[in-house]
């Protein structure tokens, strides 16, 4: 029988050709060759393998991160639920319908969080939808902001009113959620952090292109790596996979589309997912505004805050403090408040670490309640000038999410939320029962 060697026919070994030697070089050259080849095939497959184990635990790494800001969301909202409860009681009419309107909205905005995640969810028998791009922002708004780190990071800049694109709701989600995580990774900490998601319709070419922008003003991208964003697996950060942009860039393509790159005009970076805009009109929706106003709360006190029911008896509450509070949720930061001027506080409250150091004044509080998830960076500073302010401050951390309870070394107490009265009340007799 014809044996073949690197293509070519070999001539058949008879009983009077026949080399031993030959042979049995011929054999092991066979051998050689055929070990080679299943072992690049196993490397090959390793390789593979080992990406798509890294693959995974990147995943699994945002998964858990997004598990973290989604739990302290909704803890958020049953914070806000449980702090106004009280007030449904009282005999002050426009406090009960306020108490109402707030649990209304905790509970709309929690059905909105787990409607978001629900669409996130890839369905085998998913089909492509008109979906108008700002309306589906504002939808996701509570899923993007966990996806951000906190409402506090994220701010909507949407100017495409009624443009539709046609995809998959799900597969838009994912892209976004990536472009969102990324952005947020990029961050560095501070108090100036911010992420922004923006749209436009650009009409010059033939056909209109809607823009939805991811934008942050973070550490930016390295010069080596921007041939290579949107390639797989190309990555310059230690804890990453490379799988996020190109996995966008895949979904653009998709659908007609491509995903750009710019740097943002300061410091940090622009993405862009570029998609045709559709014809048509999208099945009806409610809409809802953009996310929570950034503004600071006006400061609040005893005498403003609450009913005569509601107010705090003196001989229970023998000492005033001065408590601020710094929280991004303006419904949990308004209840917070009215709850501490019932027991007797001056309360002052604000929506960002930033304004805490204006808040603080020439006033030396007591007490102060900082939302962990608020610019991390920025904490341990803000922490320390606050003692050396006042060195018998007591600071404490709150959050929905344990893991931020677990990380906060320089607070002297921690809340989870949901918060209560009860909870609210402990601290305040713990600081009285110290001084």
């Amino acid at each position: 029988m014809a044996a073949f060697h690197e293509g070519q026919m070999l001539p058949a070994v008879t009983g009077d050709n026949a080399d031993p030697k030959s042979a049995t070089e011929l054999s092991n050259s066979l051998l050689v060759q055929l070990q080679q080849g299943l072992l690049a095939e196993a490397l090959e497959s390793a390789v593979e393998l080992d990406k798509a184990r890294l693959h995974g635990e990147e995943l699994l790494h945002n998964i858990s991160e997004i598990c973290g800001f989604l739990a302290h969301d909704f803890n958020n909202y049953l914070s806000i639920i449980s702090m106004n409860c009280d007030a449904l009681t009282t005999d002050d009419e426009q406090r009960r319908l306020r108490a109402r309107d707030a649990i209304a909205n905790a509970a709309r905005r929690g059905k909105e969080l787990a409607t978001s995640l629900i669409n996130l969810s890839r369905d085998k028998q998913a089909t492509t939808e008109l979906v108008d791009v700002d309306k589906f922002v504002r939808a996701n708004h509570s899923l993007l902001a966990a996806a951000a780190g906190g409402e506090s990071l994220l701010s909507l800049n949407l100017d495409a009113p009624g443009m539709c694109v046609r995809v998959e709701p799900a597969a838009l989600s994912h892209a976004l959620v990536n472009l969102v995580i990324n952005a947020r990774k990029a961050l560095r900490g501070l108090r100036s952090d911010g992420i922004d998601i923006s749209t436009r319709v650009d009409s010059s070419g033939p056909h209109p292109l809607l823009h939805l922008a991811v934008g942050d003003n973070g550490v930016g991208v390295s010069g080596p790596m921007r041939d290579r964003l949107f390639q797989r697996f190309a990555t310059d950060r230690l804890d990453g996979v490379g799988l996020g942009l190109a996995s966008a860039d895949h979904f653009c393509r998709k659908y007609g589309g491509h995903i750009a790159y710019r740097p943002a005009e300061v410091s940090g970076s622009v993405f862009t997912l570029l998609l045709p805009v559709a014809d048509g009109l999208p099945p009806a929706a409610p809409d809802r505004p953009d996310g929570p106003s950034a503004e600071a709360v006006p400061v609040n006190d005893a005498s403003v805050a609450g009913n005569n029911d509601c107010a705090p008896n003196p001989d229970q509450h023998p000492a005033t403090l001065s408590v601020l509070i710094v929280d991004d949720e303006a419904d949990a930061l308004e209840a917070m408040a009215e709850l501490l001027a019932n027991f007797g506080c001056r309360v002052a409250t604000t929506c960002s670490l930033g304004d805490a150091w204006a808040a603080w004044g020439d006033t030396l509080f007591d007490i102060v309640f900082i939302d962990a998830s608020l610019q991390y960076g920025e904490q341990a500073a803000f922490i320390a000038w606050a003692r050396d302010r006042n060195p018998n401050v007591s600071i404490g951390a709150i959050s929905g999410a344990l893991s931020r309870l677990t990380s906060t070394p320089d607070y002297d107490f921690a809340l989870p939320k949901p918060l209560s009265k009860q909870m609210l009340g402990f601290v305040l007799e713990d600081y009285r029962a110290r001084r």
